[in-house]
């Protein structure tokens, strides 16, 4: 049987090409969706729903190169599947960058300062 690394499995993640080819600080948010991830649209950022679990990545300025952080964020009514998928996806992703990420979980109520300071909604 063949089973791919972390990271082989990350490079074939459709949602993390875009990821790759971004040199500058950026936001992305994507939303799981039935195993797999979803981006979301860049005027629903913020927008989270209970019933589902999510997956943030802030690329930032850091020296002369980029910082990650990435954040798997799970509501209130997200299912065991939904959020271990978001849970496996942030690794992935953690690893397609190299494991220079810092990674975060955040519960729906309970979410840390810096990822709320990455949505207007909720300052």
């Amino acid at each position: 049987m063949f089973h791919l690394s972390v990271e082989e499995s990350g490079l074939q993640e459709e949602a993390w090409c875009s990821v790759l080819n971004t040199h500058c600080p950026r936001l992305f948010v994507w939303r799981v969706e039935k195993f797999k991830i979803r981006p979301v649209n860049e005027n629903d950022y913020g927008h989270f729903f209970n019933g589902d679990s999510y997956i943030v990545l802030n690329i930032y300025s850091k020296g002369r190169g980029l910082g990650y952080d990435v954040h798997s964020w799970v509501g209130s009514k997200s299912t065991p599947e939904e959020y271990t998928t978001a849970v496996y996806k942030t690794v992935e992703l953690d690893a397609v960058l190299d494991n220079q990420a810092v990674q975060h979980r955040e519960v729906e109520q309970y979410e840390s300062c810096l990822f709320k300071s990455y949505f207007s909604c909720f300052r």
